[in-house]
């Protein structure tokens, strides 16, 4: 599970959690992305909405996928949002959601 410490106001740090393809294809291949709140919100400045489709060439089996993190000086527990993987083209993926995790360090 990626995480990411919130460091201190308007400090965006990238969080990567991983897209991966569960078997290399001969062919090109698509999947498609997009964050979901847990208890880091977008409306809370947590972290920034992304979407997107990677194309994944034939043989590659991972992405890297970042997502920026917005610090803050708020005492709060460490949060999650989700990452949602969805809409494939010639892809196949054994998990379709990821955990992304903002350790508080204030």
């Amino acid at each position: 599970m990626p995480r990411c410490a919130d460091s201190g106001p308007s400090q965006a740090k990238p969080l990567g959690p991983p897209g991966a393809l569960s078997t290399p294809y001969t062919s090109r291949g698509t999947m498609s992305f997009r964050t979901t709140d847990g208890t880091a919100t977008t409306s809370d400045n947590d972290y920034v909405a992304k979407t997107g489709t990677p194309t994944f060439a034939p043989g590659e089996t991972t992405k890297t996928i970042t997502i920026a993190v917005t610090g803050d000086n708020k005492k709060e527990p460490d949060e999650y949002f989700y990452l949602d993987l969805f809409g494939n083209s010639n892809a196949l993926f054994t998990k379709n959601r990821g955990i992304g995790t903002i350790l508080n360090d204030d």
